[in-house]
């Protein structure tokens, strides 16, 4: 599919762990609208194995390097003051508000999405998280390589349409 002639995503890429409960998928993807670029944003999902569902939390490329550096911290001082909230009326939001939060528990750490009353966590060892963390910090450099090939492409159209 073209993205000039549609409105369309093209997936940026994915990082996704998996435990015998429950799946945790960071997936980033370019929006075009209209035939141009518009945006790149990202999704955390937290899945139950047994119901197979489970909350997703839509972010912007910022947020997503924001969480890649609080799993760092996490994992460097043993606590982190993360949070990412979203509304339920924003684009991409549906029901109640959602807490993407991060927490380390008897050795365990955590990647927690709360909606309502309900909660969702994600456990990791710490090597584990190290792992994901490394994934998701390359997941963001890509988003920026794209996100600097995009502002590029746009400069230069505009100098094209200014001569």
């Amino acid at each position: 599919m073209n993205p000039k002639k549609s409105n369309v995503q093209h997936l940026v890429g994915t990082v996704a762990m998996s435990s015998k409960k429950s799946s945790l998928q960071v997936r980033s993807v370019i929006e075009y609208a209209e035939g141009r670029f518009a945006n790149i944003v990202g999704w955390v999902t937290i899945k139950n194995n047994v119901e197979g569902s489970g909350p997703s939390i839509l972010q912007d490329a910022i947020s997503l390097r924001s969480l890649s550096y609080a799993l760092r911290s996490l994992l460097k001082h043993g606590q982190s003051d993360y949070g990412d909230f979203k509304d339920p009326t924003l684009a991409g939001s549906e029901g109640e508000k959602k807490r993407l939060t991060l927490f380390l528990k008897d050795a365990t750490y955590f990647v927690n999405i709360s909606e309502g009353g309900r909660s969702y966590a994600f456990p990791f060892d710490k090597y584990a998280l190290l792992a994901f963390a490394d994934q998701l910090k390359m997941l963001c450099e890509e988003n920026d390589r794209m996100l600097f090939w995009h502002q590029r492409e746009l400069a230069s159209v505009a100098r094209q349409h200014a001569h």
